[in-house]
C-alpha cells in the first residue's frame, strides 16, 4: 500500500536527487547497491516516493505472483514463468532496512503485505532480508520507538516461524542445531543421531474441511497424514515440493504455509548451513512476533509449547566455539524482546545472572565490551603513527573480525547485548542484577573511546548508566568510585568540541581587553568589534546596555562598558559516515549534502551525558549524588557557554538541556552563582535570548 500524507512536505534537494536517480533507473539492484546512510536526521515523509516506487515493484514481482500467495494455478500453455528477480528485490529489502533504522515517523510504512507475501519465498536470503527489513522496522533507536500493532498475515506466518523442532526433549536445542561439531570429540556421531529422525522427514497431520454431506451428517472427518522421506536430497524448491503436495492432497489453504514450514526444516536440516538458516530464521520471527502486541492467547500458546526456551536462548548465547556471532546475537536479542512480557521478564533475568549459568550477562558483557574498546584503539593507533616508521606494524590488532572462537567480538553483538541490559533497566529486578554484574565498570570503558562509527552504542550504554545511577544509590556510588562522572564530563568536552585548557575564567571573563574596536575572527565565521557581534546566531545583538553588562559580565569597572565576552571557540569532531553507493556520490555531485556543524548522532549522544551529569551530580532524589571537581566543573560550565553561544549549532533540545543544567547548578547550591558568573553562563544565556529565541518548544520553555 503506498504511503499516503496528510499535506505535501519539501524534500532535501539531496534526498530528492538520489531518489530521481533510482526511479529512472532500469536496474534496482545497480542503483541501490552499497547504499548506506550519510546523511543527518532523517525522515520517512522525505523518502515516501522512493517506498512508493518499491511497492509498485512490488505490485509488479510479487503481487503477481501467486505461487507467493500459496495459490498454485495452472501456467499458460508455452508461457515459461519469468525468474524472480532476486537482486532487485534483496536491493529494496536491504535499503528499506536502512532507511526504516535512521528515520523519524516509520509508522508510515504499509508494505507488510509483500512482506508477508515475501516469508514464503524459497529463497533463504530474501526471507531473512525480508525479516531483517521487519526488525528494523521495530528496532527502538534513540530518535524514534514504534508500537505496532502487527498484521494479521504477517503475524499468522510468524507463528509457524517460531514453532520447534522437538526440543530439549529430543536434544535438539538451538545451540546443538547451530553448532558447528566437526571439531568436536565424537559430538558429529551424536548430532547425527539426533537428526536421524528429522533430516529428510517430513510428517504433517492435519484435519480436512467437511464437505457439504459430512458436515450435515455431523461425523468428524479423519486426520490426513503428509509423509515424505529423503526430502534433503531433492532438487526441487521448497514452493515446488508443497506444490506438488496440494496437488496430490487438496491442503486447504490455512494449512499450506505450516506445510511449507515443516518442509523447509526437513529439507534443511541435513547440511550445517541450513539448520543455521533455519536458527536465524527462527530467531528473527520470534523476536518481530513479541514487538507486535500479540494477544495474550497466542503468547501462551506459543510458550506453552516451548516452555524450556529461555533456558535454549541462553545455552546458545553461552556457546562460545562452532556458532557465529550473529546467531548468538539474535538469541540475545530474542532474550531482550521477552523483557517486555511482565510474565517472563522474570525468568530472563534469573537466567541470565544466576551462578548456574556462570553469570553469562556479566561475563559476556566484560568481554564484549572490551573486545571492542581494543578493536577501536587498534584502528585509532595507526592513524595516530601516520608517517612513522613503525606505522605499519601498529595494525595488527584488529583480531579476527569477529569469528565464532569468542575473543573477538562484532559492534553488533555489543550492541545485542546493551539491547538487553537496556531492557533490563526498566525493572527494578533487572536494575539489581546489573548492579551485581558490574555493569558500571563494564561500560565506563565505551567512554574512552573516541571513534566516530560507534557512537550509537556509545549513546545506549550512557542512557543505561543514566538510568542505573538515578534507580541505585550503590549504583551511584560505584559511579562515582570509578570516576565516572570525570569520564562523562571528559566526553561531553570531546563531543562539544571545546578544545582543553581554552575558556579558563581569567582568561575567557571579558573580551573588553582584547582591544578596543579590534575585530577578533572566532570559529564559524563569528567576529567580535567592540560591542559588537557578527555572524552568530547565539550572540548579543549590537548596542547591548552597559548596565546589563555590569548585571551578567560583572561589573561595569571589570568589563569595560559595553564590553562583549569572546565567544568560544568550537570544533566538534568529525563524524565517522560509511562510504556513499555510486548512485549517491552521483546524485551528491549535483546536489551536495548540506554542512551540518554538531551531526545529528552527536547531539543525541551529547543529550544522554548531560542528563547522566545532571543526576549524578545535582539531583536531590541520588543520594550519592557529588559535585564535580573543579577541573571537571570548569570544563562543564564551558560546555554549557558554548551550547549558549553556539545555540544555532547545537539546536533547541541541547540549548534547553543547557538551560535545565545550570538551573539545577544554582538550585543545588545557590553560592555557586559566583562561579557561574565567572564562566560567562549567565551573560550567555541572556546574550542567546535577546538574539531570539530557537524556535523549539523546548528552548521557549527553558
Amino acid at each position: 500500500m503506498k504511503v499516503k500524507l496528510k499535506k505535501p512536505l519539501d524534500v532535501p534537494a539531496h534526498v530528492q536527487a538520489f531518489i530521481d536517480r533510482v526511479v529512472a533507473s532500469d536496474s534496482l539492484s545497480e542503483a541501490l547497491a552499497d547504499f548506506a546512510w550519510v546523511y543527518d536526521k532523517g525522515d520517512f515523509s522525505h523518502w515516501v516516493a522512493l517506498f512508493d516506487h518499491f511497492e509498485d515493484w512490488f505490485d509488479k514481482h510479487v503481487k503477481s505472483r501467486s505461487e507467493l500467495n500459496l495459490e498454485f494455478k495452472a501456467p499458460d500453455a508455452g508461457a515459461a514463468p519469468e525468474p524472480f528477480p532476486v537482486a532487485d528485490c534483496l536491493a529494496i529489502l536491504r535499503t528499506t532496512s536502512v532507511l526504516l533504522e535512521n528515520t523519524l515517523n516509520k509508522h508510515l510504512y504499509s508494505s507488510y503485505d509483500h512482506l508477508a507475501s515475501l516469508l514464503a519465498s524459497p529463497y533463504p536470503e530474501v526471507v531473512t532480508a525480508t525479516l531483517q527489513a521487519l526488525l528494523s522496522f521495530l528496532k527502538k533507536t534513540h530518535h524514534t520507538s514504534i508500537r505496532w500493532h502487527g498484521h494479521r498475515d504477517v503475524n499468522s506466518r510468524l507463528m509457524q516461524l517460531c514453532q520447534g523442532w522437538g526440543g530439549r526433549e529430543e536434544g535438539l536445542e538451538l545451540a546443538v542445531f547451530a553448532r558447528d561439531s566437526d571439531g568436536a570429540e565424537g559430538g558429529d556421531s551424536e548430532l547425527k543421531q539426533k537428526l536421524a529422525k528429522l533430516v529428510g522427514q517430513l510428517h504433517y497431520e492435519y484435519f480436512s474441511e467437511p464437505r457439504s454431506g459430512a458436515a450435515a451428517s455431523g461425523r468428524p472427518q479423519p486426520a490426513q497424514h503428509i509423509r515424505m522421506a529423503n526430502l534433503h536430497t531433492t532438487d526441487q524448491t521448497d514452493l515446488d515440493v508443497l506444490k506438488d503436495l496440494v496437488s496430490a492432497h487438496d491442503v486447504p489453504m490455512q494449512h499450506r504455509f505450516p506445510l511449507l514450514a515443516k518442509i523447509r526444516l526437513a529439507k534443511h536440516s541435513g547440511m550445517l548451513e541450513g539448520r543455521r538458516y533455519l536458527v536465524r530464521v527462527r530467531l528473527m520471527a520470534f523476536c518481530v512476533l513479541l514487538q507486535s502486541n500479540l494477544p495474550s492467547a497466542d503468547l501462551q500458546q506459543l510458550f506453552t509449547a516451548e516452555p524450556e526456551l529461555i533456558a535454549d536462548l541462553v545455552s546458545l548465547v553461552q556457546a562460545e566455539r562452532g556458532v557465529p556471532q550473529d546467531v548468538r546475537a539474535l538469541a540475545v536479542r530474542s532474550l531482550a524482546v521477552q523483557m517486555s512480557d511482565r510474565t517472563r521478564a522474570s525468568g530472563v533475568v534469573t537466567a541470565i545472572s544466576s551462578r548456574a549459568n556462570g553469570g553469562v550477562l556479566s561475563m559476556l558483557l566484560h568481554r564484549a565490551i572490551a573486545s571492542l574498546v581494543e578493536q577501536v584503539g587498534a584502528a585509532e593507533r595507526p592513524a595516530a603513527a601516520a608517517g612513522s616508521l613503525d606505522s605499519g606494524s601498529a595494525t595488527g590488532g584488529g583480531g579476527d573480525g569477529g569469528g565464532c572462537g569468542g575473543s573477538t567480538y562484532t559492534a553488533e553483538f555489543v550492541d545485542s547485548m546493551l539491547a538487553l541490559v537496556a531492557a533490563m533497566v526498566t525493572s527494578s529486578q533487572g536494575c539489581s542484577a546489573l548492579a551485581d554484574a558490574g555493569v558500571i565498570g563494564a561500560l565506563l570503558p565505551l567512554l574512552r573511546t573516541r571513534s566516530g562509527i560507534h557512537l550509537g552504542i556509545v549513546a545506549t550504554s550512557v542512557k543505561i548508566l543514566e538510568s542505573l545511577i538515578d534507580y541505585s544509590p550503590s549504583a551511584a556510588t560505584m559511579f562515582r568510585d570509578l570516576n565516572g562522572l570525570h569520564e562523562m564530563i571528559e566526553r561531553l568536552t570531546y563531543e562539544a568540541g571545546v578544545p582543553e585548557g581554552v575558556g579558563d575564567a581569567e582568561g575567557e571573563r571579558t573580551g573588553g581587553e582584547a582591544g578596543d574596536g579590534g575585530a577578533e575572527a572566532g570559529v564559524d565565521g563569528m567576529v567580535t568589534e567592540g560591542s559588537e557581534s557578527g555572524g552568530n546566531a547565539g550572540g548579543a545583538p549590537a548596542g547591548a546596555a552597559a548596565a546589563d553588562v555590569g548585571v551578567f559580565g560583572g561589573s561595569a569597572a571589570a568589563t569595560g562598558a559595553g564590553a562583549m565576552p569572546t565567544p568560544i571557540a568550537f570544533c566538534p569532531p568529525p563524524l565517522a559516515l560509511p562510504p556513499m553507493s555510486a548512485a549517491q556520490a552521483a546524485a551528491a555531485a549535483s546536489s551536495p549534502l548540506p554542512e551540518v556543524p554538531v551531526p545529528y548522532q552527536r547531539k543525541v549522544l551529547m543529550k544522554h551525558l548531560m542528563r547522566a551529569v545532571a543526576i549524578s551530580s545535582y539531583a536531590p532524589s541520588s543520594g550519592a549524588s557529588v559535585r564535580p571537581h573543579d577541573a571537571d566543573a570548569q570544563r562543564l560550565y564551558r560546555c554549557l557557554r558554548v551550547m549558549f553561544e553556539h545555540a544555532e549549532a547545537f539546536g533547541g533540545s541541547l540549548f534547553a538541556l543547557a538551560a535545565s543544567v545550570v538551573t539545577d547548578l544554582i538550585h543545588h547550591e545557590p553560592t555557586s552563582y559566583r562561579e557561574l558568573d565567572a564562566a560567562g553562563l549567565p551573560r550567555a544565556f541572556v546574550d542567546a535570548i535577546k538574539a531570539g529565541v530557537l524556535p523549539y518548544g523546548e528552548a521557549v520553555v527553558s
